[in-house]
């Protein structure tokens, strides 16, 4: 099995695949992994060769797709894999031609978001292709939304959602001490987000939600992740007056903690694949305010497992905020409710199970 994935960096896909490969019995699959573009998070890097992953960057030159596509051709080859991999939408581009110059036999495409760009270039490419590959989603909107743009039917898609350990998330509570070590006073109540600061993300409805509630001296915000919209986001927090109750960590290796001393968890994006920063929260047991992008129902019943409310709507979501902050009960039961299904259906054990059985029906021709 060779993995091909853009990079080795901080981000779902990447942890998923390490969390993936070092808990799959080596017995049953032989994993290898190609990226090509530099990694965004050398923690990230470190965990993979820890864990003693066969590893290799194949250098990518934007100017020279062919040499490139030669390069990874050839060290695909070089590994005899029965099956590639391919993730992310890069991964799903390079990897694919790349198994084909090698001669692969089975190729397995994984989308894991439901917004594309160049989609004509995809469209043609599985026109060329996709009859040589299978296709695999994170989640049934997934599916449903790539396939619709690519001319693939979603009856072709194996649905397999993210996994997430949740034994991670059972740590004693360290409150005090992070709160001192980010210098937030006691009494407060926090409300957690975590999530790469890119437009898809939406943080400025988090920060009109902050706006919203300042009313509320006791509500401090953690904006946990590192991307390319932080100084505008830092920018936009002093505009709207709220640079002293929202505080960016940047980058962090400690989310189990500090989900952990958080009161609520705030979710604003316009779009997911399937969210493992949900995944974490419903594992820690946080109640759950969420925007209601395609797919969030695929984990989330509105009202069950958390609130659900409209995108850039943030007088609703603060609303939401608001409401299970001020009711401590209902916002307990919640979250309650959304451990037992993150427990129940989206064990690291369980996506590792159907991902393996899928790799079996693949080489048996029956997928």
């Amino acid at each position: 099995m060779t993995h091909v994935i853009p990079q080795i960096g901080v981000g779902g896909a990447e942890r998923q695949l390490r969390e993936f490969i070092t808990r799959t019995d080596p017995c049953t699959v032989r994993h290898d992994v190609l990226y090509y573009s530099d990694s965004l998070d050398t923690d990230e890097l470190r965990h993979y060769r820890e864990a003693r992953i066969s590893l290799a960057r194949v250098p990518r030159n934007k100017w020279r797709p062919v040499r490139f596509l030669n390069a990874l051709g050839r060290a695909i080859g070089e590994r005899h894999p029965d099956i590639v991999h391919c993730w992310l939408f890069s991964g799903t581009i390079w990897g694919r031609l790349g198994a084909i110059r090698a001669g692969v036999p089975h190729i397995l495409v994984a989308h894991r978001g439901t917004t594309l760009v160049r989609v004509p270039v995809l469209r043609m490419l599985e026109r060329w292709t996709g009859h040589r590959v299978h296709y695999m989603a994170n989640s049934r909107a997934c599916a449903r939304s790539v396939g619709e743009r690519i001319g693939v039917p979603d009856s072709r898609f194996h649905v397999i959602p993210n996994g997430i350990d949740v034994s991670a998330f059972e740590v004693e509570g360290d409150r005090s001490n992070l709160l001192r070590e980010l210098g937030i006073r006691d009494p407060c109540r926090i409300v957690a987000s975590v999530g790469r600061l890119t437009e898809a993300k939406n943080h400025p409805m988090l920060l009109r939600i902050a706006r919203r509630c300042k009313t509320d001296p006791s509500l401090r915000y953690l904006i946990i992740g590192h991307g390319e919209r932080e100084i505008e986001l830092k920018k936009l927090a002093t505009e709207l007056n709220v640079q002293d109750v929202v505080h960016f960590l940047g980058l962090r290796h400690d989310i189990p903690r500090i989900l952990k001393a958080a009161d609520l968890f705030c979710f604003t994006s316009n779009h997911e694949g399937f969210p493992n920063a949900v995944l974490e929260a419903m594992a820690a047991g946080l109640p759950i305010v969420t925007t209601d992008f395609p797919g969030i129902e695929e984990l989330i019943d509105d009202g069950i497992h958390g609130l659900v409310v409209r995108r850039n709507d943030d007088a609703q979501g603060a609303q939401a905020v608001q409401l299970l902050l001020n009711d401590p009960e209902r916002a307990a039961s919640l979250g309650a409710a959304a451990r037992r299904r993150a427990v129940e259906s989206f064990s690291m054990e369980a996506m590792i199970c159907r991902t393996v059985s899928l790799y079996k029906a693949i080489l048996e021709g029956t997928a």
